[in-house]
């Protein structure tokens, strides 16, 4: 619009290369365009007035953002080693004027990066969204754009049907269960940590001495891929492995309770400044202590459930040793 106190001036706009008049309101669309375009306001200049007025206008597109399928990982992936990369390409547009992004991923997880990084937990179909938001000097604005593409795993989770049960039991009745079995699986392997497998979906084991166990299964899918899944067993004995008392050189009486919680006494036959050492299982030192008394006391608060062994030295020279449970 445009208003004069001069009587008989006449107006016109140059918008988009074309000239109207500008005796009323006047309303006017660009079509097909974005970034910064120049209005002009013209008049007769009869009576010596400037000849005319212009104003930058700032057009933003609707479409601010495409996918970029040809730097994109595939939209259908198998769930084993599935990993989605989507790239988006922004329309090119005058500074200040930028783009901000927000991914929804179909799960329940979003992201703000402009490129989407995600691997699914389950199969499936995830519907994905990207709200792409115009930005102006660092602040957004109203100008809003969403595009929508959606996301397949297929396949099976191999390991969805895994059991092994229980985790820890004692040494002489021990015999823990396994079991994994699926109709997408071509194959099973169990490795049991003591040297021993089996190719049995479904099958028990049994130990033959104490200590910490690392299991492995592995699943194959029908589709030829392979994963490792794995899980610690404890097998322990309630007797508390301690040398005969008649023995020269015996410390430790007794140590109780075995398994023990938050606490293990320990009795000693004399009062002679032991250095008590707790390891763990796999040979790291976690506690030490000094003898203080002939019934000591070890805090359990800070260990964590399995196998440790415990040392006495005297004077730097190893007198004892013996392993307990701990059963948190």
């Amino acid at each position: 619009t445009t208003t004069t106190s001069i009587q008989g001036l006449q107006h016109s706009f140059l918008i988009d290369g074309k000239t109207y008049n500008a005796d009323q309101p006047l309303t006017y669309s660009f079509k097909n365009i974005n970034g910064y375009w120049g209005v002009e306001l013209q008049n007769n200049n009869a009576y010596g007035c400037k000849s005319y007025l212009r104003q930058k206008v700032k057009i933003f597109p609707k479409k601010v953002a495409k996918y970029d399928f040809v730097r994109s990982s595939d939209t259908v992936q198998e769930y084993l080693g599935n990993y989605f990369e989507l790239r988006t390409e922004g329309i090119l547009m005058p500074f200040p004027i930028g783009v901000i992004y927000d991914w929804q991923t179909g799960d329940g997880n979003y992201s703000f990066f402009a490129i989407f990084k995600h691997s699914y937990n389950d199969p499936g179909r995830y519907h994905t969204n990207v709200i792409n938001t115009i930005t102006s000097n660092g602040k957004p604005t109203g100008c809003k754009d969403t595009m929508y593409l959606d996301l397949v795993v297929t396949g099976i989770k191999p390991f969805r049907n895994l059991q092994i049960t229980p985790d820890f039991m004692e040494l002489k009745d021990n015999l823990f269960s396994f079991s994994l079995s699926d109709t997408g699986l071509s194959a099973v392997k169990w490795y049991f940590g003591d040297g021993d497998s089996s190719d049995q979906a479904v099958i028990t084991h049994s130990y033959k001495d104490i200590g910490t166990y690392k299991v492995k299964v592995k699943a194959t899918t029908k589709g030829g891929k392979s994963a490792i899944s794995t899980k610690d067993l404890i097998v322990f004995s309630r007797t508390t492995d301690i040398k005969s008392n008649t023995e020269k050189n015996i410390a430790i009486l007794k140590a109780y309770p075995n398994p023990a919680s938050t606490v293990l006494h320990l009795s000693f036959k004399e009062l002679d400044n032991y250095t008590i050492l707790v390891y763990k299982a796999d040979g790291k030192l976690i506690l030490s202590s000094e003898q203080k008394s002939l019934e000591e006391r070890l805090e359990l608060n800070e260990l964590v459930s399995g196998i440790h062994h415990i040392e006495i030295l005297k004077n730097g020279i190893h007198q004892q040793g013996f392993n307990i449970f701990i059963d948190k």
